[in-house]
């Protein structure tokens, strides 16, 4: 779980703002929106969890908003120079994963009765701003 929030918060992050891993900690307003989104996650991780059992009846681990945060602060952090996966696809015209990742969270919150807006604003600005880049790229040689 853990791997995939993390992969939930800095990809979305560095396509969303177009930067490298680097920037996610080292600019104020990007980071804020790390610990807000580390937030969100926790708190749908954590009413899931609730309701949910490992296969052998014991309940999941909890993850917290701030190990969490720290981990994808050490993952950013170990991949400063590096673009996200999703930033690439983007730039490459590629589907995004958004789908399997932050759009599973959205269904996971949903199960909980829980409300996600900051993933489902995330999904939203990176549809749009995939719509639009796919668009430009399928009318660049248009008059």
């Amino acid at each position: 779980w853990t791997n995939v929030f993390i992969n939930c918060t800095i990809k979305p992050i560095t396509e969303k703002n177009q930067i490298k891993n680097s920037e996610l900690l080292s600019e104020p307003s990007f980071y804020q929106h790390l610990v807000n989104l580390c937030d969100e996650l926790a708190n749908i991780y954590q009413a899931f969890s609730k309701k949910n059992m490992q296969p052998d009846r014991r309940p999941l681990s909890a993850i917290t908003a701030e190990a969490l945060l720290n981990a994808a602060s050490h993952v950013a952090t170990q991949t400063m120079a590096n673009s996200s996966s999703m930033l690439k696809d983007i730039q490459a015209g590629r589907r995004l994963e958004l789908d399997y990742l932050n759009g599973y969270i959205v269904k996971l919150a949903a199960a909980a009765g829980l409300d996600c807006p900051i993933n489902e604003q995330l999904i939203a600005d990176l549809t749009a701003n995939s719509a639009i880049i796919n668009w430009s790229k399928s009318n660049k040689h248009a008059v």
